[in-house]
């Protein structure tokens, strides 16, 4: 890892944490469960117990399959997860962009457009830029 990347990472890192740190503990679990399904990440657990979070990251097995069926729409798939908050229902949408539509990235306008034809209320601020799924 070059230089460069290891100070990208550190920021990101950063921005991750405060961010974090906004949220109560059920709130910093729950996120770290969105992330790690929206990354494909074996999360078996994230203890609540100690402070510390522990996850268990396969290296090479494929991303998980929680439906084999790819032909249900975004309205059926964000009622099926019934996501409590905007920040949940981002997740869920990206979710549905990479694993049903096929997209590894995609920008905040693919994810409100989304949101449209899944039926669900408009975001209030949605950020600027793009995201990558991998």
């Amino acid at each position: 890892m070059t230089e460069e990347n290891n100070s990208v990472d550190v920021a990101v890192l950063s921005e991750i944490v405060n961010a974090l740190n906004k949220l109560d503990r059920e709130g910093q679990t729950r996120m770290l469960h969105s992330l790690a399904t929206l990354y494909g990440i074996s999360a078996t657990s994230f203890s609540e117990d100690s402070g510390k979070s522990s996850a268990t990251v396969p290296l090479h097995e494929p991303r998980p399959s929680f439906s084999e069926d790819r032909s249900i729409s975004p309205k059926d798939f964000v009622w099926q997860k019934q996501p409590k908050t905007a920040i949940e229902r981002v997740v869920c949408l990206a979710y549905y962009l990479t694993h049903y539509k096929g997209m590894q990235e995609f920008k905040t306008s693919d994810i409100t457009d989304l949101n449209m034809e899944a039926a669900q209320i408009r975001f209030s601020n949605p950020p600027h830029g793009g995201c990558r799924s991998d």
